[in-house]
C-alpha cells in the first residue's frame, strides 16, 4: 500500500520521535535521537539505532531497564557516526557504554566508526563496547560469508536482557557478556505478502502476485530466499521456519545449537513486520507454540507483538532464543571477575525484568510534557570529555596546490558521473549509490570552493573531509567512506611518524593507506573479490604500496580492472549479496560502489598521475617520453633504462653494424627489460647505402613492435613493410611540409624535430615553439616534440601546444645508463647553451654539434672565402673520430652532437630519476598553469 498518515517524507521521523516523548516524558530527542531526559550514573548505558521504518525499533525501547539511547536515520539508512557520538556525550559513561546493532553494513559502520572515534578522543578508551547481532537464518552461510547474516528481531531481545542486567548496576564486561550470548543464541526468520512502502517514493507495481509470498524476507525490502505461490498456511509457515531456526542438520543454516534432544529451552518472539493483522498474529503464535511442544522444546518465556517491523510489510518473523544448558563463563581473554552465574535463570530473570520501555511495556502514568531539544543546548545536550593529549600536526603534501586540484578533480569525477552509478546501483543495488556519492563530493566541493580544507595538513584535511562525508552521505558507503578517512587520517600520521618525515610523500601515502585499508577491515567482511567497493580500492592501495617509487600508474590500472571485473561477479558483502545474483549477472553491469571509487581514482589519476596521452596509451609505457635514435649511443644498456623507467627506449639500428647485430643488440635489450621499446632506422643518402630492408626484416622476425624511422623517400618502401608487419611507425621530420607528406605514407607518430635538436635539425631554421604551433594546426597524425627538451618545462610546453609527447637525446647522453665517458658526461654538465654551433651550414646539412677545437675549425673552413667541400671536412668530421671521444672522454677528438639543452643539465642522474623528475615537475607546471585561469569577469 503506498498511502501513509504522516506531514511530509522528510520530517517523519523526528515528528513520530517528538511523539514518543509526549509520551514518554522521561525521554527527550536530540538530533534524530531518542534520550532518556536523566540518565543514571552508576550504570553501564545501552545504545542502539539504525534506519527509521522498524518502529517501535528502537525509539520506543527506550527506558529504563532497555535502552538509554536510540539513534535513528531516515528510513532505511543508517545515521551517521556524528548523532551517536553526540548520543554518547549525553550519556554518562562512568561504568561505560555498550553499543548495540543490527548486522546491516551501513549500521556496523557508523556506529563503528563513532565507537573508534570515541576510543582515539577519550580518556578511557575501553568505556564504549559494540555488539553486532545478526540472527537471520534464512540467508545460507555460503552467500552470506563475508557480510554475515543480518540482524532482525533477535536484536530487541538482545538489548531488553543486557539492558536489565544493566539496570541492576552490572559492570560493562558482564553486560557485554550477556548481549552477546543471546546474540550467538538467537535465530530469526521472517515472510512477507508484499513488499512495503517508503514514504516519499511512487508507488510501483506489485511485486508479489496475489497467491504469492516471500520466504526469508529482510526488513529493508531486501528479497528473500524464494517465492512460494499458492501462500501456505500458517501451519505449514511455522513449521518450515522453526525447522529452519532448530536444524543441526542443515550445513547452511544451522547456526543455532539445538541438541532436539528433548531438552532445550527457549523464549519465543513473534514479530509483526508491521502490516499483518493482529487476528493473524495470533494464529501464528499459535501454531509455533504447537509445533514447540509437540518437539518437545520447552518454551520458558512467549512474547508476541510488533518489536522489528518493516514500515507497513504484511509478515512476520519467529525468533528462537536457545537457553545455555550450562553456565557461559567470560571469555577467558577477559581480565573481569564476576559472581553472576551467566545460565538460562539468569537470561530468563533478565526477560522478566521490569521496563518502563514503552513499547516493551507501557507503565508511566504521569502528565505527559513534550521534550525537543535544539542544536547547540549545550545544558541539555552535555558537554564532551575533554581529548586525551594535544592536537597533533600532520604531515605536509609535497605540492600544495597539486594536492587540492587533485582532489577536486576526482570529486568532479564522482559528481559528473552520478547518472552511471545510479543506474548501475538500480539495477544491481537500491539505487541510491549514485546520489549518495554526489552528496558527499559536492559537499567537499563546496568547502574546498571556501578554502575550508587544510592544504599544509593532510592529516587535518583528511579529518576534514571526513566530516563532511560523514555529515552528507550517511548509509554503507558513507560509513565505508568515512571509516576509511578516519584510518587515513591516522595512518598518515603513523606512517610519517614511521618514516621520519614531516612531507607526504609516495612513500608516507602508500603506507598510510595500507594502514587504513586493514582499519576498514575491523568494519567489513569484504575481501577482494566479493563485488563491492573493496575491490578496486584494494587493488590500488596493494599495487601502490607493493612499489611507492614507480608503482602509482599500476595501482590506477590495478583499480580499474577490479571495478570492472565486478560486472562477473557474485556480490558476497552489501546488500547486492541478497539479490538474484542470476539478474546481476545477466545485466552485466558493474558494481556501483566499486565504479564509484574508480571514479574518484581516475579523477586524481588525470592530476597526479603518469600523464596519460594518446603516445602512452598506444604504445603502452607509462611516461610520454621517447628516447631517440643516437649514432653510437642509442645502445641496449642505456635503451633498456630508459623503458625500465617508464619511457620508451630506441635501439640504434645502424650503430649495431649489420643485420645480424642487431638481432643480438635486440635480445640484449629485451634481456634487460620486459617493457616496451623499438628500433631506429635513419635512412640518409649514400652511394652505398646499408641493406636496409635486412635491417627491417630483423626488426620484425624478433617481434619489436615499434620502429622510428628518419630520412626522405628511401625510407617509404621500409615504412609500408614495417606497418604491414603490424608495427607502430614513429617518423622523423624536420619540417611541417615533410610531416604532412609521411602522413601519407601511414605512419602512427610523427616526430617534430625543431632547429634547437641535436644532430641534423633541417635547413628550414624554424624553432619547435612554432614549428609546434603550425603541426597543431596542419597534422592530423598525433606527433611529438623534439629539440631543446630536457625537462618538465620543456615537456609541460610540448603537451600545452598539443604535442603528445617529447623525443630527448642529449638529456639521455648525461645519465649513468649512457655508456659514454665519465670525462665527456662531466663536460656536458659543466657546458652551457651557448656550448653547441652548427657545422655544414655551407653544404645544406646543418648538423648541430658541441661547440669543440674540431667544430671550431670545421665552421672557420666553411666559412672561408670560396667556401669547403665536404672531402676536405671528412678527415675531421669521421664517425670514428666522433666515437672516440664518446671511448676515450676527450671532448676534442672529433665532432659529436649536442643541444643546447646542456645548458639545463646539472647533475647525472640515472634515467628513471630523469624521467621522474621530468614528469613530477611537468605535472605541476601544468596543474598550477590550470589554476590561472578565471572564468570570472575581470571587470
Amino acid at each position: 500500500m503506498g498511502k501513509h498518515i504522516l506531514n511530509t517524507p522528510k520530517t517523519a521521523i523526528i515528528d513520530s520521535l517528538s511523539g514518543l516523548t509526549f509520551l514518554n516524558p522521561a525521554t527527550e530527542v536530540y538530533d534524530s535521537t531518542l534520550l532518556l531526559r536523566s540518565p543514571a550514573k552508576d550504570r553501564v548505558h545501552l545504545v542502539c539505532g539504525g534506519g527509521g521504518g522498524h518502529e517501535p525499533a528502537h525509539a520506543a525501547f527506550v527506558g529504563e531497564g532497555m535502552l538509554s539511547a536510540a539513534v535513528s536515520g531516515q528510513v532505511f539508512a543508517s545515521p551517521n557516526a556524528g548523532q551517536v557520538e553526540k548520543a554518547l556525550d549525553k550519556l554518562s559513561l562512568a561504568k561505560g557504554s555498550l553499543i548495540i546493532v543490527k548486522n546491516y553494513t551501513g549500521d556496523v559502520l557508523q556506529f563503528g566508526l563513532a565507537k573508534e572515534r570515541w576510543s582515539a578522543t577519550h580518556l578511557n578508551d575501553n568505556s564504549v563496547r559494540m555488539v553486532v547481532v545478526g540472527d537471520d537464518v534464512a540467508v545460507p552461510r555460503s552467500q552470506g560469508a563475508l557480510t554475515g547474516r543480518r540482524g532482525l528481531a533477535g536484536t530487541v531481545l538482545t538489548y531488553k536482557l543486557a539492558g536489565a542486567l544493566a539496570a541492576q548496576g552490572a559492570s560493562i564486561d558482564e553486560v557485554e557478556h550477556v548481549a552477546k550470548i543471546v546474540a550467538e543464541r538467537c535465530g530469526t526468520i521472517g515472510m512477507g505478502l508484499e513488499h512495503c512502502h517508503v514514504p516519499g517514493t511512487e508507488k510501483g507495481e506489485a511485486y508479489l502476485k496475489d497467491d504469492e509470498a516471500e520466504i526469508g524476507m529482510g526488513i529493508h525490502n531486501e528479497p528473500g530466499i524464494r517465492k512460494v505461490s499458492p501462500i501456505p498456511s500458517a501451519a505449514k509457515l511455522v513449521d518450515e521456519f522453526l525447522t529452519t531456526i532448530t536444524s543441526t542438520t542443515d550445513d547452511e543454516r544451522s547456526y543455532v545449537p539445538f541438541k532436539n534432544d528433548g531438552q532445550d529451552e527457549v523464549i519465543l518472539m513473534v514479530n509483526n513486520l508491521g502490516g499483518l493483522p493482529e487476528l493473524e498474529l495470533g494464529i501464528v503464535a499459535k501454531e509455533a507454540a504447537d509445533w514447540l511442544a509437540r518437539k518437545k522444546i520447552t518454551v520458558k518465556r512467549a512474547v508476541a507483538g510488533s518489536f522489528m517491523t518493516s514500515l507497513n510489510l504484511p509478515g512476520f518473523s519467529l525468533t528462537l532464543l536457545l537457553l545455555p544448558r550450562e553456565p557461559v563463563a567470560l571469555p577467558a581473554t577477559s581480565s573481569a571477575t564476576s559472581a553472576l552465574k551467566f545460565d538460562s535463570s539468569l537470561l530468563v530473570d533478565l526477560f522478566d525484568a521490569p521496563t518502563d520501555a514503552p513499547a516493551w511495556k507501557w507503565t508511566f502514568k504521569g502528565e505527559p510534557e513534550m521534550k525537543v531539544l535544539k542544536e547547540g543546548d549545550e545544558n541539555k545536550v552535555g558537554k564532551k570529555q575533554e581529548k586525551a593529549g594535544e592536537e597533533v600536526k600532520g604531515p605536509k603534501p609535497t605540492d600544495s596546490k597539486l594536492f587540492i586540484s587533485a582532489l577536486e578533480a576526482g570529486l568532479k569525477a564522482l559528481v559528473a558521473a552520478e547518472p552511471e552509478i545510479t543506474r548501475y546501483d538500480t539495477i544491481a543495488g537500491d539505487g541510491d549509490a549514485g546520489l549518495t556519492l554526489k552528496a558527499g563530493a559536492q559537499g567537499i566541493l563546496d568547502v574546498i570552493a571556501q578554502n575550508g580544507i587544510p592544504d599544509d595538513d593532510v592529516v587535518a584535511a583528511m579529518v576534514a573531509i571526513s566530516a563532511i562525508v560523514e555529515k552528507e552521505m550517511g548509509g554503507t558507503s558513507g560509513g565505508l567512506y568515512a571509516i576509511g578517512l578516519s584510518g587515513l587520517s591516522k595512518g598518515l600520521l603513523d606512517a610519517a611518524k614511521e618514516k621520519s618525515s614531516d612531507t607526504a610523500g609516495k612513500e608516507v601515502w602508500a603506507r598510510a593507506l595500507e594502514l587504513a585499508l586493514n582499519t576498514l577491515y575491523n568494519y567489513t567482511r569484504a575481501r577482494p573479490p566479493s563485488r563491492t567497493l573493496v575491490d578496486p580500492l584494494s587493488s590500488f592501495i596493494l599495487t601502490f604500496s607493493a612499489s611507492p617509487s614507480d608503482g602509482l600508474t599500476h595501482a590506477f590500472k590495478a583499480a580499474h580492472e577490479a571495478a570492472e571485473a565486478t560486472r562477473d561477479l557474485d556480490a558476497k558483502a552489501g546488500r547486492a549479496a541478497y539479490v538474484d545474483q542470476e539478474k546481476i549477472r545477466e545485466a552485466a553491469v558493474p558494481d556501483a560502489g566499486a565504479w564509484g571509487v574508480w571514479t574518484l581514482l581516475q579523477g586524481i589519476q588525470k592530476i597526479i598521475g603518469a600523464i596519460e596521452t594518446k603516445l602512452t596509451q598506444a604504445l603502452g609505457i607509462k611516461r610520454p617520453i621517447v628516447q631517440g635514435g643516437m649514432m653510437w649511443v642509442g645502445l641496449p644498456k642505456l635503451v633498456a633504462a630508459v623503458s625500465n623507467a617508464g619511457g620508451l627506449g630506441i635501439l640504434t639500428g645502424l650503430t649495431a653494424g649489420s643485420p645480424e647485430g642487431l638481432r643480438k643488440s635486440i635480445r640484449e635489450v629485451r634481456s634487460l627489460t620486459d617493457k616496451p621499446f623499438a628500433v631506429n632506422l635513419t635512412f640518409l643518402p649514400s652511394i652505398s647505402p646499408p641493406p636496409y630492408e635486412e635491417y627491417a626484416k630483423v626488426i620484425v622476425e624478433e617481434k619489436v613492435k615499434i620502429a622510428e624511422t628518419a630520412g626522405g623517400p628511401a625510407a617509404i618502401p621500409i615504412i609500408k613493410y614495417l606497418k604491414s608487419k603490424g608495427l607502430i611507425v614513429i617518423h622523423k621530420c624536420t619540417a611541417v611540409r615533410h610531416a604532412q607528406a609521411a602522413e601519407k605514407v601511414g605512419v602512427d607518430f610523427l616526430s617534430i624535430d625543431g632547429f634547437e635538436c641535436a644532430g641534423h635539425p633541417g635547413e628550414d631554421d624554424v624553432g619547435g615553439l612554432l614549428l609546434l604551433a603550425l603541426a597543431a594546426r596542419k597534422l592530423k597524425t598525433p606527433y611529438i616534440a623534439s629539440g631543446g627538451i630536457g625537462d618538465g618545462r620543456g615537456l609541460a610546453a610540448a603537451i600545452s601546444l598539443g604535442a603528445e609527447g617529447v623525443n630527448c637525446g642529449t638529456v639521455f647522453m648525461a645519465t649513468t645508463e649512457s655508456y659514454i665517458h665519465d670525462n665527456i658526461k662531466k663536460a656536458m654538465v659543466e657546458a652551457s647553451e651557448l656550448d653547441t654551433t652548427h657545422i655544414f651550414r655551407s653544404l645544406r646539412n646543418s648538423a648541430r654539434v658541441f661547440k669543440n677545437k674540431i667544430a671550431t675549425e670545421v665552421v672557420a673552413k666553411e666559412r672561408r672565402p670560396g667556401g669547403v667541400e665536404f672531402p676536405e671536412l671528412a678527415p675531421l668530421v669521421s664517425g670514428a673520430r666522433g666515437k672516440k671521444v664518446y671511448d676515450e672522454g676527450d671532448p676534442d677528438a672529433g665532432v659529436w652532437s649536442s643541444s643546447g639543452v646542456l645548458g639545463l643539465i646539472d647533475d647525472i642522474p640515472s634515467c628513471a630519476e630523469l624521467l621522474e623528475r621530468m614528469e613530477r615537475d611537468a605535472e605541476k607546471i601544468l596543474v598550477e598553469g590550470a589554476t590561472k585561469v578565471k572564468r570570472e569577469s575581470k571587470l
